[in-house]
């Protein structure tokens, strides 16, 4: 029980640490992407055509954009079973 306990602790202290940065606008990403980030934390998950609506961009500005975000260790790639679809959420260690 502890253990889990601290890592909830751990889970939300990383993502108070994202929003603390994305929010002061000093953590060298793009607009979008701290606008993805924030639509994470809030929703979950995102996928690239919800990133594309969000940011009205294209879909490979959306792919080099997630693709950073996951090179960076913010998102980690969930694949949805059943279907061929990819969602992106935060990554938690």
């Amino acid at each position: 029980m502890e253990k889990m306990i601290n890592s909830e602790i751990k889970i939300i202290t990383q993502i108070n640490n994202i929003i603390y940065y994305v929010d002061k606008g000093t953590n060298g990403l793009n607009e979008r992407q701290n606008k993805a980030i924030k639509y994470v934390v809030e929703q979950g998950d995102i996928t690239n055509s919800i990133y594309q609506e969000l940011n009205s961009t294209t879909r490979e500005t959306s792919k080099r954009d997630l693709k950073r975000l996951v090179d960076m260790g913010i998102f980690e790639i969930q694949k949805d079973k059943g279907n061929s679809s990819i969602k992106y959420n935060l990554k938690c260690e």
